[in-house]
C-alpha cells in the first residue's frame, strides 16, 4: 500500500509536468489533481470505473502516504484506495501520453536547477 500512494503521486507530478505545470511539494494527492487543468481533471474522472467518485477517492486518499509507511500508523480511510487511483491515473497516462509517439525519460523531468547541482 506505501507503494500504491507513492506511485500516485508520482504520477500526479508527472501528469502536472506533461500539462507544464511545476508540481507543488506535497505528498497530497487532491492537492495535487486540484492544480491540474479542468480538461485533464475531467479526463482522468472520465477513466474511472469504480463506484466512487473521483472526488471520495482523492479525499479518502489524503494522508495515507504518511501514515502508512510506519506500520506502528493506522492509515487514514480505505488505504486500497490508493491503488484505484493508480489504475485512474495509469489508464489516463496510457491513453493520452503513449500513443503520441513520446517517451519521457527521467531527464526530462529534471529541473534545470537541478542540472546545474550536478
Amino acid at each position: 500500500m506505501v507503494l500504491a500512494s507513492f506511485s500516485s503521486e508520482l504520477y500526479l507530478k508527472g501528469i502536472l509536468l506533461m500539462h507544464g505545470i511545476q508540481p507543488k511539494h506535497t505528498h497530497n494527492p487532491k492537492d495535487l489533481f486540484s492544480r491540474l487543468p479542468d480538461s485533464a481533471q475531467t479526463e482522468i474522472a472520465k477513466h474511472n470505473h469504480a463506484t466512487f467518485s473521483i472526488d471520495e477517492i482523492l479525499e479518502t486518499s489524503v494522508g495515507n502516504f504518511q501514515k502508512i509507511r510506519y506500520m506502528r500508523l493506522t492509515p487514514v480511510g480505505f488505504v486500497s484506495f490508493s491503488t484505484l487511483l493508480v489504475e485512474i491515473l495509469h489508464r489516463y497516462v496510457t491513453d493520452n501520453f503513449e500513443d503520441h509517439g513520446q517517451r519521457y525519460a527521467w531527464e526530462d523531468f529534471i529541473l534545470p536547477t537541478d542540472k546545474a547541482k550536478d
